[in-house]
Parts: structure tokens; sequence; C-alpha cells
């Protein structure tokens, strides 16, 4: 895992950090069970990796990426030892994006410390936990063998995580758990036995037997890149869904871009658990998709609408959900969406939820909602200041809205609104 992102300047202790602990670990060398590797095996090791490395796929933040490297470098620890592996995971991880000039020095040294350092981290668990390099199906090695991998993982992980957060205003938690739902979930742990597996052939067959799992190692890309895709086509979809729907109305161009900053903000300002706020991002855009069934005439209406209109237009979340039902990914989001007209006393709809029986992304998406509704123009009232609508939800709070989510909402826009 790399890290490709524009870093502000609070990066400057962490990069400084792991590089200083990265030089410390390249220049060391009294590394117990140390075995004799010739130029040809590293040399051999350092192009299957780079050759591995050469596509890497980016994560759901798209501020770094992952590969299928880690099972060479996994391979070449416990067949040689801690020092081989360090030098193969600065070395041979590296890549063009990097060698030509498009990620800055600091990167690229960052990248080569962060896995030298989860490289000697794995490698130091094994020897200490009684690990013999170049012995792999000795009972001795089994236990050895898990740690060293979950070390390294753990490690690099942390270190990207710490490194995204810091990046992108997040809690180191919550960068954790966002990134780690989609790596795990990409079975980057099953490159440890496949990590296993090539050091038993190597030392079986030799340089050749490594050649020839360079296929298997694409293939293991290839479903890497396969959650990867499907995460960007739901993304693509959602997008072409939520322009569908503003296309209809000229009234609300852009208004499930800015819910979704609101909801964002909000949900963050409530500490919520990262990943949960993804689900939300999704969500806020498609809170509006079930008025793709309400009529034009209702919808594009100027005036306000009458009894049997309004009932229409209340379907909408309905609709919405029952759209989205199908979509196995969105499960979780569905009744998010249906029930984001709800209201704290129960006099909501479609199905009168009250208090936090209505899910909490539907109730910070109310809010977030009814204030850009406020905000915006309409032909049939005026528009509201943000003071002014701000005002109005805390008069709404604890009948049609969350008071806690109206208190989040308000100082999550404090610092951006135009009071």
């Amino acid at each position: 895992m790399a890290h490709h992102g524009k870093g502000p300047n609070s990066l400057f202790y962490l990069y400084t950090t792991v590089i200083g602990l990265a030089g410390l670990v390249l220049v060391y060398r009294a590394w117990p069970y140390v075995v004799a590797v010739s130029p040809i095996d590293i040399i051999v090791f350092c192009l299957i990796t780079i050759l591995c490395e050469a596509n890497p796929l980016p994560l759901p933040n798209e501020k770094g990426t992952v590969s299928v490297g880690f099972a060479l470098i996994y391979a070449s620890l416990i067949l040689y030892g801690p020092e081989a592996a360090i030098w193969i995971a600065a070395f041979g991880t590296i890549r063009w994006k990097e060698i030509s000039g498009r990620v800055s020095l600091e990167k690229v040294i960052f990248n080569r410390g962060q896995l030298a350092v989860s490289a000697a981290a794995a490698g130091l668990i094994f020897v200490s936990a009684g690990g013999m390099p170049g012995q792999l199906l000795e009972p001795v090695n089994y236990l050895p063998l898990a740690l060293a991998g979950l070390v390294y993982f753990v490690v690099n992980f942390a270190l990207m995580s710490v490194a995204i957060a810091l990046m992108q205003n997040l809690s180191i938690r919550g960068a954790w758990a966002l990134n780690l739902k989609w790596i795990t979930s990409a079975n980057y742990l099953v490159l440890i036995p496949l990590g296993v597996l090539i050091a038993v052939v190597y030392l079986a067959v030799g340089p050749a037997g490594v050649i020839l799992f360079f296929l298997p190692l694409l293939i293991a890309r290839h479903s890497l890149q396969q959650y990867v895709d499907t995460r960007r086509l739901l993304l693509g979809t959602i997008n072409a869904l939520v322009s569908a729907v503003e296309a209809r109305d000229p009234y609300t161009s852009g208004h499930s871009e800015r819910v979704k900053g609101y909801v964002v903000a909000t949900a963050r300002a409530m500490k919520l658990p990262e990943d949960l706020i993804q689900s939300l991002e999704y969500v806020a855009s498609l809170h509006d998709i079930g008025k793709i069934g309400v009529r034009d005439a209702v919808l594009r209406k100027d005036g306000p609408l009458d009894p049997e209109e309004w009932e229409e237009i209340r379907q909408h979340p309905v609709i919405g959900a029952a759209m989205l039902e199908p979509i196995e990914i969105l499960d979780k989001e569905v009744a998010l969406v249906r029930h984001h007209h709800e209201r704290w006393d129960g006099s909501g709809y479609p199905d009168r939820l009250a208090g936090e029986e209505i899910p909490i992304g539907s109730r910070i998406i109310a809010v977030c909602d009814a204030y850009d509704a406020m905000t915006s123009s309409r032909p049939y009232r005026p528009t509201r200041t943000h003071q002014e609508a701000l005002e109005e939800l805390r008069r709404c709070a604890g009948t049609q809205c969350d008071p806690a989510v109206v208190e989040a909402f308000a100082s999550a826009v404090r610092e951006t609104a135009k009071v």
C-alpha cells in the first residue's frame, strides 16, 4: 500500500519520522538468522515485485494504492530473513509514476521508508517468535509466518492511515476503518498464503518457479481490480441518476451535491464512524431519486401544491427506496432514503417513525435537506438567509428535527456558510 496524495505541512513530521526509521533499518545488519542470498535471487525478486507494482489499484479515498507485490516481499522475508525483505520492500516496490517525477520526492522517500519499516517490523516479529528463514515446512515456523504477515499489514496500514487522516482532516480511526473495509474485502490478506506458496516453490524449483507465479499474481490483481471497478461503477451510476433527477427540475440544480456536503460535515461533527459517513455520501446524493416517478406537472409547479399533489410528492421516498432496493451494494442505504422525510415527533412520512426510530442518517439528511431548500431560490417563496434558515431549524428542533442533529449542523456550517 502506497501514498500518492498531496499532503499538507502537517505530514512533515510523519514523513521525517518514518524516513528516519527507515534509514536506521536499512543500515542495521545485525539481524539473527540471516540466510546467505545471491544477487540473482534478489534481482529476480525485485524484478517480479516491480512488475507486480506496475499497475497499483487506487484506494476508495483516491489518496493511496494497493498492489499484489506484498506476496513477493513476504516470500523473500520467510526465505532469506528480514534484511533481504527490507531491501526488496524499499526498492522493489518503486513505480514509474514515482521515477517519472509525478510524485514529489518527499512522498517517494516516505513510500520507500514506510515499506521498509513494515518489512522490518514483520521480520523482527518473525525471528523473535522463533521463525527460521529458509525452513518453511518446519512446524516451528507456522506461528511466526502468520504473525509476520499480520504485522506487516498492520504497520503498513497504520502508517498510511495516519498519512491519509492528516491529509483529509479525518480521525486516524476513521481513515483506518474506511480503508480497512475495502482492503480486507479485496482479499489483501489472501496474499499471505500465496507468498508462502511462492517461497515453497522457489526452494524446490529456483527462480524459474517464482517467474511462473507471475500469472497467479496477475489473477490476484484482477480480483482486486473488480472490487475497485465495482465502486467506480457505483459512483458513476449515482452521478447519472442524480443528474437525471436534477435535469427535470431546474430549481433544484446542484441541490443533491450541496446536501451531500452538508451531510458529510454534520456527520463528522457528530463523530460518526467513517464507513457510515461514506454511506451517507451515497444516500445524500440519492435522497431525492424517487422524484423520477413524480409527474412534471407536480415537480415543476411554480405555485403551492394542492392536497392531491402533496400526496403524490410524498411518495418519492417510497419510490426512491424501491428503486435502490435491487442494488445489493446499497442494501443498507435503502432505509435511509425511505425515511429522510420522517419527523422527530412522528408526524412525517411515509411510515410516521418518531425520535430514534428514525435512522440517524435519515435525521441528518432531513436537516440538511430542509436547510438547502430554505436557502435556495424558488419562484413561489422568498429565499431565506443562512441565519433565518438556522433559526427556523432551531425552532423546529424537537418537533420536525432531531435537536442534536440541528446543533451539529449549525456547528458544521458555522465557518463556511454566509451569515
